[in-house]
């Protein structure tokens, strides 16, 4: 498949800038689309058919409006590209899709710690609990696949594999079905190069990333157990790990998909039960913040209790002071002293406590007349 030179125009409408990519299924190239007056920028998809011969174009016709179909349903969701337009010109099939602003993972997610790991395998998750909802199987999560959006911070889910599907040997008729494993080695799982993708297929690609972000080592280089066939990767996480949330990866990459998670939603839940994401407590603690007096110190300060012990030491001293002889001079300043301003429950003890001390002051009264 030729290039397509930078200013082509594709469609009457799409003019090519530059490439993005180039596989053996398809080519990608960022384009601005002419229509409208400030041309925003898209993503085209070139798809070239392996053969000529009418009765196949005219089966990957159909698979090609079968695939448009299942993208327009993905593209409602808010972190998948919106697929903008698609049409066929000398034989070949185009792809048009919004353009996402912003950056791939790849070779920017090592070194992450176990919360931050946490939350990225929890972003793809959600929006692969998406795919799956539309019987979509993505077959080939990795770094380069997933764009951190530039503005908003969110990770978007790229290449959703349309143009491998549809331009898969598979198409040809013959005696012997013939199945061709979409993916990516390291990424994709044994049932998945075997050519039977299934949706924990996709789990197995997610756990893979959240290793490759703990290890820095790429999945097809990690060892396996040659009598298990399990991966050996504990051993190179960098930063401290949990039990919980090592038993949570090592689940999603089991070798048989039997013995893996079978839903996304699965995930999610046990996720969710580590309590482990960091944004959320950071949300919490902002929208709830407590004083630090009340953390370090779990006993209640004595302040209005000590209060109203002072004004009842004062009140002992005059009646010691009028039973004395102190006189009426000093009863008339005890009757002008302020009780001390409290607490609801302060002030409540001190009305059951004020006349028995009133009582005593007048007995004491009597008693020097």
């Amino acid at each position: 498949m030729l290039p397509l030179p930078s200013n082509s125009v594709l469609g009457c409408r799409y003019r090519i800038l530059r490439s993005l990519g180039d596989g053996g299924f398809g080519q990608t190239f960022l384009a601005e689309d002419l229509k409208y007056p400030f041309q925003p920028q898209c993503v085209v998809k070139r798809l070239l058919p392996q053969s000529q011969n009418p009765s196949l174009l005219e089966i990957t016709r159909r698979l090609f409006q079968k695939e448009i179909e299942v993208l327009k349903e993905l593209g409602k969701h808010d972190r998948i590209p919106e697929l903008l337009d698609s049409f066929e010109e000398n034989g070949e099939f185009y792809l048009v899709q919004q353009y996402i602003d912003g950056e791939d993972l790849e070779g920017k997610i090592v070194g992450l710690n176990e919360s931050e790991t946490i939350y990225l395998i929890r972003e793809v998750l959600e929006i692969l609990e998406f795919v799956h909802g539309k019987s979509v199987i993505h077959r080939d999560i990795k770094p380069s696949n997933v764009i951190r959006r530039r503005h908003d911070d969110k990770l978007v889910v790229i290449d959703f594999g349309a143009v491998k599907q549809i331009n898969s040997p598979s198409v040809i008729p013959s005696k012997k079905s013939v199945s061709v494993a979409v993916g990516t080695p390291g990424y994709m799982p044994s049932e998945q190069a075997g050519g039977r993708p299934r949706y924990n297929s996709d789990i197995y690609a997610t756990g893979m990333l959240g290793i490759y972000a703990l290890t820095g080592i790429q999945p097809g280089e990690i060892p396996r157990d040659e009598n298990t066939g399990e991966l050996i990767w504990r051993e190179s996480v960098r930063c401290p790990l949990s039990q919980q949330f090592e038993a949570v990866l090592k689940k999603m990459v089991r070798d048989h998909f039997s013995l893996r998670y079978q839903t996304v939603t699965e995930v999610l839940k046990d996720l969710k039960d580590l309590n482990e994401i960091p944004r959320t407590v950071v949300r919490e603690s902002d929208s709830d913040p407590i004083p630090p007096t009340v953390i370090s110190d779990p006993h209640p300060l004595p302040s209005e209790e000590l209060t109203l012990q002072d004004w009842l030491k004062k009140s002992i001293l005059w009646i010691f002071l009028l039973i004395t002889g102190g006189g009426s001079i000093i009863v008339l300043s005890f009757m002008s002293f302020k009780l001390p301003q409290a607490s609801p429950v302060t002030a409540t003890r001190g009305l059951y406590l004020l006349p028995r001390v009133v009582q005593g002051v007048q007995e004491g009264c009597c008693g020097t007349s």
